[in-house]
């Protein structure tokens, strides 16, 4: 039982190893690529609920921190899409005149 917290813990790591490397790309080119805002605003919802319904009827900071984590990084790429649109286009389809 003492390892319980470890293996929630383990989701956010692994979520963060996904996330982290594709945030620091995203900042570096200054574009998201093809990166839906749908797809990451979906997960942005996703994790809104999980916090809401985490906090509202389980006492479980270890899950409750997992999706704060998720929430935040998924945010950070939604945010990323958003503010690099137009850079984005212009990498994908070329700068117009």
């Amino acid at each position: 039982t003492h390892l319980y917290p470890i293996l929630g813990l383990t989701q956010s790591a692994l979520g963060a190893f996904a996330r982290v490397p594709q945030i620091i790309l995203n900042f570096r080119q200054r574009h998201t690529g093809n990166q839906s805002v749908i797809t990451w605003g979906l997960s942005l919802a996703g994790n809104t609920v999980r916090i809401i319904t985490t906090w509202a009827s389980v006492d479980d900071l270890v899950a409750l921190g997992g999706y704060v984590v998720a929430f935040i990084l998924n945010g950070t790429l939604v945010l990323q899409i958003l503010a690099f649109r137009k850079h984005t286009q212009e990498v994908l389809y070329g700068k117009k005149k």
